[in-house]
């Protein structure tokens, strides 16, 4: 059927609608009105564009974060093949450890430039919570930048050190300490673009917040605190200490010490007896031929003595114990080691060195069988041309008191030390200076336990021994603290044969005050050979200020006080084939103890001298009290008893719960 116009059929007649009104702006609103899938349009699309910045900005910080990942990497690798060579480093690790460094320099710096002008990083950036993160892990990159600097410049530095000729033509038949002068001097500068590089780091560290980073962030930072956060404080350490090297070596003029040898066989309060010493002359590192002398040679014996009888004018009145035995003679350097802190026994040597040959020290330094056996374990055998003795660090002890005993006594008989002395020095003084690490780290575990001491006039030089623990000082008492100290005056070598087992017991009371039980156990004494007579000594323990004496059982005791704290003090002696117990009550009260929140601590200091005796502290609390941790060294142990040695000395901690 065909319509007509209108859309009506021919003929047909459409019904037709009253008339409306329609407003002109509400037809064409009506006439573009869009339906509702048209109207979210906008807002699909902007979502879609954060999503899309967003697929970005994570594909970005993943090729950011994969960056850095290999950044640390090769930091790593690089900081390990320096910890695994150590002082052996070759050419070819030098150069891997290197490049490696590079590598991480390159990685750390990329990131660092997609985190700076990446338009989606610079996007995030601009937003409050994002700001703090792209922030922090800028500071990261640099750090890892300026990590990787330093870490070239310090293969750099053990390179010249580790290199022979490297420091200036035919330095190899320098002495030693012109030679480590010139390296010294030689890697001065890169010490200090390292020193500025460091700083440069501890900035970039400082302004990483500690706070509202996301996770892999913050354990990136925490990473990097653990493997490096240490090393700029140490850096700055050492060039702290610098100047002390320096000082010593001589490099502003003449130094002139006097090198102490002593023997523990027979016991001092600082170590051993002075059986010989050698003189150590150095200026701007060049040293003087090294000479050697038995003690008696600078003290004479019997009615010669140096500083003469009692009455004469030169004549120093020794302690009351030391003058049983060498009355009426005077005080001189052999006994000048009385007191256990090594200072003062040291200005006391400096004393006597002066009054008796008329000459200055600058400082004093000791050295004992201990220290030289593990020298030799550098340095190789040593042959003794005096006594046809081949020294080694198997023998080198055993040797030294078997020699000694066969050969004690004054008249001009230099002892064994004396001889060996010069040959060891000799080699010792003709090392390549790639075996100087190994050295060094003898001579640290030497100052630890006691088998090397030293002291300077010098202020710089004293720091410098001071801070590596080789002061051989008597630490000051801020809590409760131990220290047993004797002082063989036989005359017998006796010492290295008589073992020794040290116990405290301590129950504590309510108020916090406490009771100490020390049990000292010795012996057996064996019979030797060339030994006459029972083991005689002067025994002082070294409590707390504030400690009061109650009671000592084997062995007639008096309470004292000496460098600032309670000591004490009387004869011990037994006889062969025997042991000796001493045992010693006093009490520390609460204020020494630290008992404020139910912890303290005890610091008991090694004698020099003896190598590790054995040594266990026990602590009982009132019942209702709670033990929460004790430890030795920071290291915890389960049982009531804590048992260690004198290697070192030991700090234990015991925290506990009070109701």
């Amino acid at each position: 059927m065909q319509l007509g116009r209108g859309g009506s059929a021919p003929g047909q007649t459409l019904p037709v609608e009253p008339y409306r009104h329609v407003p002109s702006y509400k037809w064409q609103a009506n006439r573009y009105r869009r339906p509702p899938f048209y109207r979210r349009k906008p807002l699909l699309a902007a979502v879609l564009v954060i999503a899309g910045v967003l697929v970005i900005a994570v594909i970005d910080m993943s090729l950011m974060a994969y960056q850095i990942l290999q950044g640390r990497n090769h930091l790593l690798a690089a900081a390990k093949t320096l910890q695994a060579s150590g002082t052996t480093l070759s050419a070819t690790q030098a150069t891997q450890a290197t490049s490696d460094f590079h590598k991480a320099e390159q990685e750390f710096g990329s990131a660092r430039q997609r985190l700076t002008v990446d338009p989606v990083f610079v996007l995030l950036e601009a937003l409050p919570y994002g700001n703090r993160q792209v922030s922090a892990t800028r500071s990261l990159a640099d750090m890892g930048v300026q990590a990787s600097k330093a870490g070239e410049l310090g293969v750099q530095v053990v390179g010249v050190l580790l290199s022979e000729g490297e420091v200036g033509r035919g330095s190899e038949k320098k002495a030693p300490g012109e030679r480590l002068l010139a390296v010294l001097k030689a890697v001065d500068p890169n010490l200090n673009q390292i020193g500025s590089t460091l700083h440069t780091l501890q900035g970039d560290r400082a302004k990483i917040p500690s706070s509202g980073l996301l996770p892999p962030i913050s354990s990136a930072v925490n990473q990097f605190d653990a493997k490096f956060g240490a090393v700029p404080a140490a850096f700055n350490t050492f060039r702290s200490i610098e100047p002390g090297l320096y000082a010593i070596l001589g490099s502003a003029g003449p130094r002139s010490y006097v090198v102490l040898q002593e023997d523990p066989a027979e016991l001092r309060a600082a170590g051993g007896f002075i059986g010989s010493l050698g003189f150590l002359d150095l200026n701007r590192g060049k040293m003087a031929p090294y000479q050697s002398h038995d003690v008696y040679e600078i003290d004479g014996t019997g009615a010669s003595v140096r500083l003469g009888l009692v009455g004469s004018p030169k004549y120093v009145a020794p302690p009351a114990p030391l003058d049983r035995f060498i009355y009426p003679s005077s005080w001189e350097l052999r006994d000048s080691n009385w007191s256990p802190d090594f200072p003062s026994s040291a200005q006391q040597a400096q004393f006597f060195y002066q009054r008796e040959t008329g000459r200055r020290a600058d400082g004093i330094v000791t050295i004992y069988p201990l220290f030289v056996s593990s020298v030799l374990s550098v340095i190789g055998p040593v042959k003794v041309p005096e006594t046809g003795d081949t020294v080694t660090a198997q023998n080198f002890f055993l040797k030294t008191i078997e020699r000694v005993q066969l050969h004690q006594g004054a008249g001009g008989q230099k002892s064994f030390l004396t001889y060996a002395g010069k040959p060891i020095l000799d080699r010792l003084f003709s090392l390549p200076s790639r075996q100087w690490l190994p050295l060094l780290k003898l001579l640290g575990k030497a100052c630890v336990n006691r088998s090397v001491q030293a002291y300077f006039d010098d202020p710089a030089s004293e720091a410098l021994v001071s801070h590596f623990g080789c002061d051989g000082g008597l630490r000051p008492s801020t809590g409760d603290s131990l220290m047993v100290i004797d002082t063989n005056l036989d005359g017998n070598k006796d010492d290295f044969w008589v073992k020794r087992d040290f116990k405290l017991d301590i129950v504590v009371n309510h108020d916090g005050s406490s009771r100490h039980t020390l049990h000292l156990h010795y012996g057996p004494y064996p019979r030797i050979t060339n030994i006459t007579g029972p083991y005689i000594g002067w025994l002082r323990v070294y409590l707390p200020p504030t400690a009061k004496l109650v009671r000592a059982d084997g062995a007639s005791l008096r309470l004292g006080s000496d460098l600032g704290r309670a000591v004490a003090q009387g004869w011990l002696e037994w006889g062969f084939d025997s042991s000796k117990d001493v045992v010693i009550t006093y009490d520390v009260d609460a204020t020494t103890m630290n008992d404020l929140h139910g912890s303290w601590g005890l610091y008991w200091q090694k004698q020099a001298g003896r190598q590790a005796d054995p040594i266990s502290v026990s602590v009982k609390v009132p019942k209702d009290w709670t033990r929460i941790r004790m430890a030795v060294d920071n290291m915890s142990a389960g049982s009531q008893r804590v048992s260690t040695d004198l290697a070192k000395d030991r700090e234990f901690s015991f925290v506990f719960r009070r109701p």
